[in-house]
């Protein structure tokens, strides 16, 4: 039996839909992560991102979906803000990507406040 380019690419939809709810889940669970897991958490959320936009974009690519152009600079910039907010602030120390703490950041910014 073969399936026809339709149903693949309702197939490859239903399965970006999942994705993006697995995301949503993700920033969910962030909320109830205990502080000194957190910069872990978020660093495995936005390897998990990055992951699922780079299959969206191959399935979009492979579909020629019209708007993909626009819809890589979304990604891009959503990309962007998540590794800035990366860097925010809690418990004193500048979270880096698996929970490395930036000591350098932390010292010259004794005079920040959380």
């Amino acid at each position: 039996m073969r399936t026809s380019n339709q149903e693949l690419i309702f197939f490859e939809i239903e399965e970006m839909a999942r994705e993006h709810r697995q995301i949503l889940k993700g920033f969910a669970h962030l909320a109830a992560v205990p502080e000194a897991e957190f910069a872990v958490a978020y660093g495995r959320l936005l390897d998990q991102i990055e992951a699922d936009f780079r299959a969206e974009e191959s399935i979009m690519e492979k579909i020629c979906y019209p708007d993909l152009r626009n819809h890589l600079r979304d990604h891009a910039n959503l990309l962007g803000i998540l590794h800035k907010a990366r860097l925010y602030r809690r418990g004193g120390h500048v979270l880096r990507r698996h929970g490395q703490r930036d000591d350098a950041a932390d010292a010259g910014s004794s005079h920040d406040h959380d």
